[in-house]
């Protein structure tokens, strides 16, 4: 099954005009835009054919196409960063099987987490929408703040939304093997 991860990217926010183009300073010092940083989490995901930014923004455009970025123009009427994702996809004329909506500001998105969407939505050919989902162990603090339940559950998993309904595919072999936890990261398969 071929994958493509697809970065949506606009300048128009309302909120942060300009965001995807902000330069954050890595723990190394060094600064990067939002969208450079969001692109090479992307392509540290192993096993996917195809990293594409979305944008309709010349800005963005001539900056990620500056670090070597492969970039798809999309129209101004795209309401949010998944209709970008499948205009996109259309104007690259489709041929993905699994198409990752990696958002423009997602870039602490370990390539691990993606890998294990990805890995998900292989074993489960009949899922059409996976949504990668965290449930977060509070430790000590939940134990103080309850008296009912000492813990909260932590598995790794990827819930897919099925041809008959809801199927889950944890990833917690994944999470172990790793030994690290994973942090949000919004992806969908389109």
């Amino acid at each position: 099954m071929s994958s493509i991860i697809i970065i949506p990217a606009r300048y128009a926010s309302t909120r942060y005009p300009g965001k995807p183009l902000v330069e954050l300073r890595g723990p190394d010092g060094e600064p990067k835009s939002l969208i450079r940083r969001s692109w090479d989490a992307a392509m540290a995901v192993t096993g996917v054919d195809r990293v594409v930014v979305a944008t309709d923004d010349d800005r963005i455009r001539e900056h990620a196409e500056g670090f070597g970025a492969e970039v798809v123009m999309t129209s101004e009427s795209c309401r949010n960063g998944t209709e970008r994702c499948a205009e996109a996809l259309a104007t690259l004329g489709g041929g993905h099987d699994i198409v990752v909506n990696l958002q423009g500001d997602a870039p602490l998105t370990p390539a691990w987490f993606v890998e294990d969407l990805i890995a998900g939505l292989r074993a489960m050919p009949a899922a059409e929408v996976a949504t990668p989902v965290l449930r977060c162990d509070a430790g000590p603090r939940a134990r103080r703040r309850s008296t009912t339940s000492s813990t909260v559950p932590n598995p790794c998993c990827c819930r897919s939304i099925a041809a008959g309904g809801w199927a889950t595919a944890s990833s917690t072999t994944a999470r172990r093997r790793r030994g690290r936890r994973a942090l949000p990261g919004p992806a969908s398969r389109a």
